[in-house]
Formats: C-alpha cells, structure tokens, sequence
C-alpha cells in the first residue's frame, strides 16, 4: 500500500508540472519544507533552507520518529545540515545537486529485546526544484552511507537486522516547501 501512495504522490508531481509553467517568483532568501513520505510513515521532519548566495543555500534539517504497537515501542530522532547548489538560481526552477550529512540516535524494545543505535550518514543527490508562487517541490536521487554504532547491550538478533543498514544505499530527496 505505501508503494501504491508513493507512485501515486510521484506521478501527481510530473502531471502538475506538466499543467502549470512556474510563474516568474520574487526571489526568496528561505526555504521552509518537509517530507510528506515522512507523515505517510509516521517519521516527521521539518527543515530550513537560506540562501548564501545566488546560487548557493545551506540548511538544517530535524528528524522526530514514533513507532508504537501492542508489542513494539521505537522512538528515533535526528538532526542534519545540507547545502544545496542550484544550477540555475537558489528556490527556484531549476537542477540542483546537495550534499547532506546528518546523526541519529535510535531506541527500540519488543517487550523482550532492547536495542539502542546511533549512526552518522552522508548523502549526494542530483534532483529538479519546481516553484510555483511561494509552493515549491523538490525531487531528487542519489546515494547515501549510513554508519551504525549499535549498543553492545542490543540483543544479537536485532543487532544482527541492523548491521544490514550499515552501507550504501539510494537516497531520495520528495520535499514540499514555502519559500519566502
């Protein structure tokens, strides 16, 4: 089902783009955005982008994650900077390239294994940024490392699962934003 949400959100993206020309937009010197794949998955982040140059923005980026059931309890959190250069004008139509790097700290039990990991990752991605008015979307692939440092108190099969993530692995990049 949430493959089903995710080609759905992705194709309403190309099809509005292909409706509707970005009107000429003020220049903006921040951007607002957050991940509407996130809310779908319970992870819900938010981030800032400002604009160093006009070519040129860095940002800071916040990770809050909460998983609960009858049986399962995973809390996650992080935090991340970026920089992003737009090949044509920072916020607005156009390709960009970013680079990301960021930490996250994650605790998880299932009423009879515990497991407590932190991780650093970094990311590259190529994408397009579309603006209309204020409204802006980013699309955008890649690659990422994630660097696991899992708690010798986890237990081994869950640690076991988690050395799996430590690695490369494709990064996405599906923002909604308010620039202003």
């Amino acid at each position: 089902m949430a493959k089903v949400r995710f080609i759905s959100a992705v194709l309403s993206l190309f099809f509005a783009s292909s409706l509707s020309m970005a009107q000429d937009a003020e220049i903006s010197r921040v951007n607002i955005n957050t991940s509407p794949i996130g809310f779908i998955l319970g992870a819900y982040n938010v981030g800032v982008d400002v604009a160093i140059t006009p070519n040129i923005s860095i940002g800071v980026n916040g990770l809050f994650a909460s998983y609960d059931s009858d049986n399962v309890d995973i809390d996650a959190t992080g935090i991340g900077l970026r920089s992003i250069f737009f090949f044509n004008q920072v916020f607005q139509d156009s390709w960009y390239a970013s680079v990301d790097v960021g930490t996250l700290s994650v605790d998880g039990e299932d009423g009879t294994e515990t497991a407590s990991v932190n991780g650093f990752t970094t990311a590259a991605k190529l994408g397009y940024f579309w603006r209309w008015s204020n409204f802006n979307i980013q699309l955008g692939l890649g690659i990422q490392n994630l660097s696991l440092d899992i708690d010798s108190s986890t237990t081994t099969d869950i640690k076991n699962d988690l050395e799996d993530l430590d690695g490369v692995a494709p990064a996405i990049d599906f923002m909604i934003g308010y620039a202003f």
